[in-house]
């Protein structure tokens, strides 16, 4: 796999020479951790090999994203990638297997500790390198079973020889990444915390969409809304929370009359949610009133969002539809998205992608140009456990009959400390993740629809979509995806 630089590439960085300079950073970084042990809110690497200057952390920046790798043992034909003046990657392969293998081993080379710290963060196994401090973060995330759907999604993907195809071979590019690597060259977040990178595997690519569905999949305010209906009544509490706020205004003014064409699926629509009482008196070819109701979808936590907009060919200076896409999402660092271009046969598309997941998430090809805006549907219900027992062996169904809990062992490892054994209880409706009696979700089952329809779709929709030609080829793709909700 060669590598060429549009640009004149930054000179690798070298270990440090002047004896002031390393003395200066010595004393700076030795203050840092001796006021982190102090407060005891840090631990520390062994600082002997840490402030080595041959091996150590002044050594962060010699990671070479130029290196010419032609002899990469996973490589079937030869593979090109360029830098462009925004150090954007540039992948161009014979086939879409090898590009995924060379899309998996450039982002490791920028984000691999993010790849890492995603995959951790969905399963809850945090603590096995952070130690002590993410326990309740890991314990919250255990006892929801992330881990276990991860596993579904695994084996679900070997039945798609095409996505199952295109995971494998991201993932054998991220370790290949990690197999050119010394400890004194791993990325300087894991010299920092002193410990190794972890393979990667399609499982880690599962947790990786798992985690975006924890931020996109799981907004809710069941508790909340239904204990404040019940003190207030249910006239004042849809008078105080109306299901669409009235302060929104949409893009276009409303009574705007801009609406062209067929309405009949939206007056359908309206006939259906209003028994026709509202689209039966829209005169034909006026814009259509969309219901109030938005189907009971719950905001989403503040600066989470999306919103997209079109421009027709016939008002833009080339001629050609114009799609904006903005997925709001909370701001992260590095980014939470990955630009790049890849190239494979008739396959050409850029765009960003989610590292760890293979191929453009948005973006466009020759034809096609396709975002993601999500619509915070609420797919989350927590439902109270009525228990018929002390030991909490057996629990009364909502039609009256009785279910049988079972119990799984989520075993915590934690950096430095002992494990942490947690025995959760699953009903029918889902696991039981809080026990804390001060916790207003304590004793209800997580009813989480993205836990109950584990699917490996999601990757074959935006491969599909990767390569679509027209609207057709879209729908099609789209049909295939399933979550988190967009």
């Amino acid at each position: 796999m060669s590598v060429i630089v549009e640009t004149p590439a930054p000179a690798n960085a070298r270990p440090i020479g002047k004896l002031a300079i390393v003395a200066l950073l010595c004393a700076g970084w030795a203050s840092l951790l001796w006021f982190g042990v102090s407060a005891g809110s840090v631990d520390t690497p062994p600082l002997g090999a840490f402030l080595n200057p041959w091996e150590g952390f002044y050594r962060a920046g010699d990671v070479d994203y130029y290196l010419d790798v032609d002899e990469l043992p996973g490589l079937r034909s030869p593979v090109e990638v360029v830098y462009d003046e925004r150090l954007v990657p540039h992948i161009y392969a014979s086939t879409e297997s090898d590009l995924y293998y060379a899309q998996g081993f450039v982002q490791a080379q920028h984000r691999m500790f993010q790849l890492e710290l995603t995959a951790r963060s969905a399963e809850g196994t945090l603590s096995e390198v952070l130690g002590e401090r993410t326990i309740e973060f890991d314990r919250t995330r255990r006892r929801t079973g992330g881990g276990r759907l991860a596993d579904q999604v695994d084996s679900l993907w070997r039945l798609d020889e095409r996505a199952y195809g295109a995971v494998a071979r991201y993932s054998e590019g991220v370790n290949a990444y990690l197999a050119t690597l010394e400890p004194h060259e791993y990325p300087i977040e894991y010299r920092l915390l002193d410990f190794a990178p972890a393979p990667w595997s399609p499982r880690a690519t599962a947790l990786v969409a798992l985690n975006m569905a924890y931020t996109l999949n799981a907004a809710n305010d069941d508790v909340a809304a239904t204990r404040t209906r019940e003190l207030v009544g249910a006239r004042a509490f849809d008078t105080l929370f109306p299901e669409r706020d009235p302060e929104a205004e949409p893009v276009i003014p409303r009574g705007t009359e801009y609406w062209r064409g067929d309405t009949s699926l939206l007056r359908e629509a309206e006939r259906r949610r209003f028994g026709g009482g509202v689209g039966a008196v829209l005169p034909t070819g006026a814009p259509p009133r969309l219901p109030d109701g938005n189907g009971g979808y719950a905001p989403l936590p503040e600066g989470v969002g999306s919103n997209n907009w079109v421009v027709g060919g016939a008002r833009t200076e080339t001629g050609r539809p114009l799609l904006a896409n903005d997925p709001h999402l909370q701001l992260t660092l590095p980014s939470i998205w990955f630009e790049s271009e890849l190239h494979a046969g008739e396959l050409h598309v850029h765009g960003v992608n989610l590292p760890g997941v293979p191929g453009i998430t948005i973006g466009f090809n020759e034809d096609v140009a396709w975002g993601v805006t999500n619509v915070g549907t609420d797919v989350l219900d927590w439902r109270p456990v009525d228990w018929l027992d002390s030991d909490k062996t057996r629990y009364r169904r909502e039609d009256g009959s009785t279910g049988l809990v079972t119990y799984r062992t989520e075993r915590i490892r934690v950096r430095g400390g002992e494990d942490v054994v947690e025995r959760v209880a699953v009903t029918d409706y889902g696991p039981v993740v809080h026990t804390d009696p001060d916790d207003h979700r304590a004793d209800m089952a997580l009813d989480w629809l993205t836990l109950r329809t584990p699917s490996a779709e999601t990757v074959k929709a935006f491969l599909l979509l990767n390569r679509a030609e027209d609207l057709e080829d879209f729908l099609a793709a789209s049909r295939a995806y399933e979550w988190p909700a967009q």
